[in-house]
């Protein structure tokens, strides 16, 4: 993947916009928190669990009976 690529973009009123985009490549390994590695290929899938957010989402107000029910 080059360091450097542009973009067009079309705009509501059909003009065409060029953005440039720069990719900076991340200096450390990713880290494994397990998944599935394809002895052949050497492809490394992950789990779900790694790639979505870890915080919990707590909702006291939706465990009422008329919130499931309706």
């Amino acid at each position: 993947m080059p360091n450097k690529f542009e973009v067009e973009i079309r705009l509501s009123d059909n003009q065409i916009k060029i953005v440039t985009v720069e990719v900076e490549k991340q200096q450390r390994a990713k880290p494994y928190f397990g998944g599935y590695r394809n002895n052949r290929t050497g492809v490394t899938f992950h789990h779900a669990f790694s790639q979505t957010d870890q915080i919990v989402n707590y909702h006291p107000d939706k465990n009422e009976r008329m919130v499931q029910t309706y």
